[in-house]
């Protein structure tokens, strides 16, 4: 690839990878699944205005119906019954001043009578929710552009070239990082990492040692492969829906691959989102 391009695809990587899913990998614990759910199922209709903006890109109305009919589908995919459902789309709503926010009842009064829990003192701590809510739209917005300046700069480049580039350039900006860490202390030693951050190199067999072989292949060098291949042949919202459809795959692989059981919520959830995709396809690959 030119200098231009190379110089594109890693800024790519810098928003999209090392940026984006930093980011990505804060905002759970911040908003909790469901409302991480409900912000990345939101994700194809950021993706169509980054492709409006930088592509020039105009889908029409019945594609942004297909695409509203998947989100609603990637939603309900990952509800368990009618009571998990209340609590998911009213979580914005005040619970009664007698009960806690996840539904279960206070604790009596404390010693000094009162039965009010302390008031988070930091101003995240206060802000928690609107905080990840931000800070996950934010990451959904620079995955988006990311995506369009690969769309750019990538041209004429192979799916693989393209993934060396930015992956390789997210690889070594996170061992440095990794590295920082170590040697936060006079003396760099894997004793300088918090908890968090030490690996369990001792409790690995051969065969999880062969699964996560296996799932890094899949997920640092196939999946983004893919990705990067089929970018170039759709829309960025149509691209960004069905890279959204994690959660509708999750009924049937649960099933295959751990025997678990899926709410009629889930299954009814992971049909729409499909049924939303294939309409939203077919419609942006004949319109």
């Amino acid at each position: 690839p030119t200098a231009t391009a190379a110089g594109g695809l890693v800024v790519s990587s810098l928003l999209g990878i090392v940026i984006g899913d930093s980011l990505w990998l804060w905002a759970p614990g911040a908003l909790g699944a469901e409302q991480t759910i409900l912000l990345t199922a939101l994700q194809p209709f950021l993706a169509a205005i980054v492709g409006w903006a930088m592509l020039g890109q105009q889908p029409g109305a019945s594609v942004y119906g297909g695409m509203a009919v998947a989100a609603i589908g990637i939603y309900l995919a990952q509800l368990k019954d009618v009571a998990e459902f209340r609590r998911r789309f009213f979580w914005w709503v005040p619970t009664s001043p007698n009960r806690e926010a996840d539904g279960a009842p206070m604790q009596a009064a404390n010693e000094e009578g009162s039965s009010a829990p302390a008031a988070p003192r930091t101003f995240v701590a206060r802000h928690k929710l609107k905080i990840g809510m931000f800070v996950q739209l934010v990451n959904v917005l620079l995955d988006q552009i990311g995506a369009a300046i690969t769309r750019v700069h990538g041209v004429g480049l192979s799916a693989w070239t393209i993934s060396l580039y930015r992956f390789g350039f997210a690889s070594v900006v996170g061992l440095l990082l990794y590295g920082a860490l170590l040697c936060r202390r006079p003396r760099c030693s894997l004793a300088a990492l918090p908890p968090q951050f030490a690996v369990p190199w001792s409790r690995m067999d051969a065969r999880k040692w062969l699964h996560v072989l296996l799932g890094v292949f899949m997920v640092t060098f196939l999946c983004p492969a893919m990705n990067a291949y089929s970018l170039f042949g759709m829309d960025l919202g149509v691209w960004a829906l069905l890279g959204a459809l994690g959660p509708a795959w999750s009924p049937p692989v649960k099933y295959l691959f751990k025997k678990e059981a899926t709410s009629r919520f889930g299954w009814a959830g992971a049909t729409i989102a499909a049924a939303g995709a294939a309409i939203t396809a077919w419609v942006s690959h004949n319109g």
